[in-house]
């Protein structure tokens, strides 16, 4: 499923369908979550959130934040200054590769789920 919303709505979708915004743990998982997105810089939610400041980042799904690609290579977010903005999409403008960018999280972006598959 591919949609546009603000991210706490996606994520509500997403957990409604049985999944959550995706979490990304790699190079790979990056890539693939970018090519949702639009060449003109649309970029696409994840499930990476801070609920108290902007260095405080969560999976929404609660796996680990072990790996956060950071737009430009940084070890901090593009919007450091910026306390409000706590919600993060992949954007494939600045690197077709995947970086990541914290935004209001009431700014409307694509979004895809991440649902686990059934096993039959």
């Amino acid at each position: 499923m591919i949609g546009w919303n603000t991210w706490a709505k996606a994520e509500q979708y997403c957990e409604k369908e049985g999944g959550h915004l995706p979490s990304l743990h790699s190079m790979e998982e990056t890539k693939f979550i970018v090519s949702f997105g639009t060449p003109d810089g649309w970029g696409v939610w994840v499930g990476l959130y801070s609920i108290d400041e902007i260095n405080s980042w969560k999976w929404s799904d609660g796996t680990p934040t072990d790996y956060i690609p950071w737009i430009f290579g940084n070890d901090f977010p593009f919007n450091n200054d910026n306390i409000n903005a706590t919600c993060v999409y992949a954007n494939p403008y600045w690197n077709p590769t995947g970086s990541l960018i914290n935004d209001y999280c009431s700014t409307v972006n694509l979004f895809v789920c991440q649902i686990p598959a059934k096993v039959y």
